[in-house]
């Protein structure tokens, strides 16, 4: 075990303890094992490091001692210069073999105080290995690859054939082979710093380590025609999690034959705590508390290698604040033109810090190896086409200067790799684009920076300042001149809508030293305190959480809705219940969800049959309802693939659940918007065409509500609303009383708890508004929606009236930094997830309607939210008649509305029939969506950014989030047991549509009045008559094979199913191979590529098995 002083007590100690719960096993006889300290220092020399190590050992039970021969500390006796990652560790590795070999130990197990148990008898194990490997025989490193994701999985690194998939240095080492000595000693010749450091040619972190020298030594191209590939071993005995975050179950669950784990951050889900640095010394360093370092200073979570890089940092026992301080310096490198003496204990030059902090601030991440070595050879070996930089650099009068010249270097670098990854940066790429396409005819870049342009007009170079202040270029005389800068009006991301005074003393572009992060945030939001406390680090037992069996039948959900969102919102927990969605949706947004095994669930690409979006004529199945109805029917009457659905979900529109009644399946009707939505929607400006015809209008939604009636009587269906506004409205027009069931539009349970609440942006975020923020009062009628016909319509959503109180309360306050931000101007491609929104640190949410999509989506994020109090939500309805979207039209009351309900028309316009009904939002029902911050007025609204503490408010959102998924899930539950209340499923008996139909709900479907309607009629008459003589009705299926115990096709085919998708047969490895055969007797997987045979033992331990770029099994 390597140890050095600050881990005997903190880290040492601790995995020690973990062995009275897993102890080691016993040893066979004739084997005898040791236990060596490895100190890095002359241990005789610091009395105090023999004392902790007694100490520390004498804690170990006396009956696991007794399991070994003897204890020894042997001394590494490091020089200072030596003492360092990764070269000390590497020294202390190679000089074990000598010692061992003289001490007559024939193998040795590396044990660094972050490897753990999890089984007991693991030293058993390494025993038994050991004995088999006679004379070093079968293999001379046995361990782990890497089973985390890390920037070595795609880097390819100069003179390599592949990426990084190195065996972990904690592994199991054969000690007397003088072939293996030889191979160690070539690669200490061939690799930097005594095969220390393992790429030739780069010194990133990521490859440092003589546990990669071993491994890339090997995959050179020089040493192409090496062979002893097999004397490096993969063998499930360890499993090397890196600095990824793992539960001890999950890993005893897909490594079943796993003993040992080496990893940074290991949790225990029984007490859901940290396990790693336990002590009572230091707190226990994780990647979270990494992240919430990082992001209090850069704003933002880390790239993968930024979090690997300052993780060996806090490995190397450092303390948390100083790495904070590090960070902050790190981060103004590139500003302040100064790397201080702190920073060049880290770096090996100031150079090299600015390289990396000019990557980390510019396409936040940091250089990769080709990156660094090319801007170290521009730097060192003056290459030609770089000549002004280097000239600059000899000439340089001080390091303040040169690092300023590096930096500009390395950023534009950086930008250059910008452009090929489509990161968005804001100091390149776009702010680029936008000076070049504002230069004047004439005027070519030559060369452009953040701090200076060069220019050639009409031949005559010249150069020009800061050129992104500029927002005019002119060609004066063949020279590039700014005749234009830009200057701030107002710190808001659409300057030229407001104006407001500007305190000259402040500076935006942030001239003075900058910052972290989170103090530039608390000048905004006083009273929101960070803490480094994850709500939940653990993954989920979700079995134990939801109290539910998992292993029922599969069940699909069929869906044609003209929307995605209502029903794919709902697939994580469909997900949970086993249940797939069958998804053929004709709307654009299909294009943003997917099916749970990442299918499209778009129409155009699932074949849906008759129905289509047509321009909004299929929300009321025009121009022939009937007619299109009968079509549906015969199109899937016999379709095979809707047969096995379980049931079918309707939403957007509601009313074409029509469309299903005559299919005997169980009808979930899952209402989200107006009941009249496709039927008599004559305020929907996209419909209007279709309800013109009032009559025809009116008779739609008479028979639609019938129908629904009809619906609803069927046991076998489910009448519900995801919001308690539509659930009133249908008990308004129909009396029946809906299943609430408020749609989920969130993240996975597992996902939730990691929620972290990180901003790293200080605007307000105005959510989707629609048409509601785009008319003034007086151009929207009384009674009706404003006509989006004649485009005379406000030209940014922050210019509508009822800001104007906020921006002079903010000119008032001389909040010079706040800010509201669209969603337009915030993400002008469109975000690629809504989780992108989660940059930002509150929501500002004013409602287009009673309940929308967006809303479920928005709160499932854990973001603050403001939203107006009722009071001040119908003022402005009164004053500048927003919400004008509630109402999709008047359709007529067919039943006798006191029957049933006391309350006002929904449909109304008036004030004091909307003070009623806006009970009923979404935003008001806090025992569904508490923790909203409620404002009544804009001063109101700025006093509670400034006093609540919005990272306590996020964390009781994902609190009740994490409750309200737990909850829904089990509503779902009882909606989708379909045998409890439906026999058997089956299509309907009658093959013609109106027999079916009046068969199933004993209703009949009204006439078509259309005159096209009439020959559309025939022709489909004629199609049915064709069909009949060869139709049979079918019984269901049937085999006398059932009674003698034989094998049914349908058992066949699953059992089929079941086999080929085994690792063995259908693993990640299986198309590389002509044939696999597994040999039981000796548990070895052996599969031939038609160029040699590959084995793997233990297949059955693994979850994939994968083939390797140099042709070996991998277990996962």
């Amino acid at each position: 075990m390597p140890i050095v002083n600050c881990q005997i007590l903190t880290r040492v100690k601790p995995s020690l303890e973990i062995w009275k719960q897993l102890p080691p096993g016993r040893i066979p006889p004739g084997s005898e094992v040791s236990v060596i300290f490895h100190y890095n220092k002359f241990a005789k020399s610091n009395p105090g490091v023999l004392d902790d190590i007694s100490h520390v050992w004498k804690s170990v039970p006396m009956h696991i001692r007794r399991t070994f021969r003897d204890v020894r500390v042997w001394s590494a006796d490091l020089s200072d210069q030596a003492d360092e990652y990764p070269l000390g560790p590497c020294e202390m590795f190679h000089r074990m073999f000598p010692l061992l070999r003289l001490s007559g130990f024939t193998h040795w197990f590396q044990y660094e105080p972050d490897v753990r148990p999890i089984r007991s008898g693991w030293l058993s194990q390494i025993v038994k290995l050991s004995v088999e490997n006679k004379d070093c025989e079968l293999w001379w490193q046995l361990g782990s690859e890497p089973v985390y994701h890390s920037v070595t999985d795609y880097v390819k690194v100069a003179d390599t054939m592949d990426v990084d998939l190195h065996i972990n240095g904690n592994a199991l080492y054969c000690v007397r082979s003088a072939e293996f000595d030889s191979y160690r000693s070539e690669v200490r010749r061939i690799f930097p710093r005594s095969g220390c450091d393992g790429d030739i040619n780069s010194i990133i972190g990521e490859f440092n380590g003589w546990d990669h020298a071993l491994y890339r030594y090997r995959h050179t191209r020089a040493n192409r025609a090496f062979k002893q590939h097999s004397k490096f071993r993969l063998d499930p005995l360890i499993r090397n999690f890196g600095t990824s975050l793992y539960t001890i179950q999950e890993v005893r669950v897909k490594f079943p034959n796993a003993f040992l784990v080496h990893g940074k951050n290991v949790i225990d889900s029984t007490n859901h705590q940290v396990l790693k640095d336990s002590g009572t010394d230091k707190p226990p360093f994780s990647e979270n508390l990494i992240q919430y370092m990082f992001w209090r200073t850069f704003g933002r979570q880390p790239s993968q290698n930024e979090m690997l890089f300052w993780f060996k940092l806090l490995d190397s026992c450092r303390d948390a604040n100083e790495v904070q301080q590090y960070m902050v310096e790190f981060q103004s490198v590139c500003h302040t033109k100064v790397v201080s003496e702190e920073l060049l204990n880290l770096f090996d030059s100031e150079q090299h810090a600015a390289i990396f902090s000019g990557f980390a601030t510019t396409v936040h991440r940091l250089p990769y190896p080709q990156e660094l070595n090319l801007l170290f050879d521009i730097i060192e070996l003056h290459t030609p086409r770089h000549g002004d930089y280097v000239e600059s650099l000899l000439n340089a009068p001080d390091s303040h200067e040169a690092v300023g010249l590096v930096c500009e270097l390395t950023i534009n670098m950086a930008c250059k790799a910008e452009a090929k990854e489509g990161i968005d940066s804001h100091q390149c790429g776009s702010l680029q684009a936008k000076v070049k396409s504002i230069l004047p005819a004439g005027c070519v870049v030559q060369h452009i920076s953040v701090s200076e342009l060069t220019a050639s007009c009409d031949g005559i170079m010249s150069q020009v300042k800061n050129p992104l202040r500029c927002v005019l270029f002119e060609n004066v005389n063949k020279i590039l001149v700014c005749t234009k800068s830009f200057t701030w009006n107002f710190p808001s991301y659409t300057p030229h809508l407001r104006s407001t005074s500007f305190d000259k003393n402040i500076s935006i572009e942030g001239i003075t030293k900058p910052e972290g992060f989170e103090v530039q945030f608390r000048r905004l939001y006083k009273g929101t305190k960070f803490t480094s406390q994850s709500l939940q680090d653990e993954k989920r037992d979700l079995d134990h959480i939801l109290g539910v069996r998992w292993t029922r039948e599969r069940r699909s959900l069929w869906v044609t809705d003209f929307h995605a969102s209502p029903s794919m919102c709902n697939s994580q927990i469909f997900s949970l219940l086993n249940a797939d969605v069958n998804a053929k949706i004709d709307f654009g947004n299909c294009e943003y969800f997917r099916g749970e095994n990442g299918e499209s669930v778009c129409a155009s690409d699932n074949d849906l049959k008759v129905l289509a979006f047509d321009n909004w004529n299929g929300f009321g199945l025009h121009p022939c309802p009937s007619v299109t109805r009968e079509a549906f029917f015969l199109a899937y009457r016999d379709d095979p693939e809707f047969s096995k659905a379980s049931a079918v979900i309707c939403s957007h529109p509601v009313a074409n659940c029509e469309l299903y009644m005559p299919f005997k399946k169980p009808i979930i009707l899952y209402a989200t918007t107006r009941l009249e939505f496709g039927r008599n929607d004559k305020f929907v400006p996209w419909r209007n065409h279709w309800v013109k015809d009032e009559d025809k209008a009116r008779m739609a939604w008479t028979h639609w509500l019938e129908n629904m009636l009809a619906i609803a009587s069927n046991p076998s269906n489910i009448i519900a609303a995801n919001n308690l506004y539509d659930s009133k409205y249908i008990e308004y027009f129909t009396g029946i009383k809906p299943l609430l069931l408020p749609s989920w539009c969130g993240p996975g349970l597992k996902e939730m708890g990691q929620n972290n609440y990180r901003p790293t942006l200080t605007d307000v975020l105005l959510t989707p508004y629609r048409t509601n923020l785009e008319y003034q009062g007086h151009k929207i009628p009384s009674s009706g929606w404003p006509n989006m016909d004649n485009w005379d319509s406000i030209p940014a959503p922050l210019s509508h009236a009822i800001f104007d109180e906020l921006f002079a309360e903010v000119e008032e306050r001389k909040l010079h930094q706040f800010r509201i931000n669209t969603i337009r101007n915030a993400f002008p491609s469109g975000y690629k997830h809504v989780s992108d929104l989660k940059s930002f640190p509150v929501f500002l949410f004013i409602p287009y309607q009673a309940s929308v999509m967006s809303f479920f989506e928005l709160y499932r994020l854990n973001v603050p939210m403001l939203v107006p109090s009722k009071r001040l939500l119908i003022y402005w309805m009164a004053k500048h008649k927003i919400m004008f979207e509630r109402v999709y039209g008047q359709p007529e009351e067919v039943f006798a509305k006191h029957r049933y309900t006391s309350l006002p028309s929904p449909n109304s316009f008036a004030i004091e029939d909307a003070k009623v009904w806006v009970n009923f939002y979404d935003i008001y029902q806090e025992d569904t969506f508490p923790h909203l911050l409620y404002f009544d007025t804009w001063k109101h609204a700025l006093d509670i950014l400034s006093s609540v503490n919005l990272a306590e408010v996020a964390t009781a959102m994902t609190k009740h989030n994490e409750a309200e998924q737990i909850r829904l899930t089990k509503l779902w539950e009882n909606v989708l047991s379909f045998p409890a209340r439906q026999e058997h499923f089956k299509t309907a008996q009658y093959d013609d549509f109106e027999g079916a139909l009046f068969e199933s709900h004993r209703v009949r479907p009204p006439a078509d009045h259309l005159v096209e309607c009439e020959g559309k009629k025939k022709a489909l008459a004629t199609k049915m008559n064709n069909v009949a003589t060869s139709h049979v009705a079918r019984e269901p299926f049937y085999s006398k094979c059932d009674e003698q115990g034989e094998v049914t096709d349908q058992e066949q085919s699953r059992k089929f199913v079941s086999k080929f998708l085994h690792p063995l047969t259908h693993g990640a490895f299986a198309s590389a191979c002509s044939s696999v055969e597994y040999d039981a007797e000796h548990d070895l997987l052996a599969c031939d590529t038609g160029i040699q045979v590959l084995f793997l033992r233990n297949p059955y331990s693994c979850s994939d098995i994968r083939l390797s770029l140099d042709k070996q099994l991998l277990c996962f």
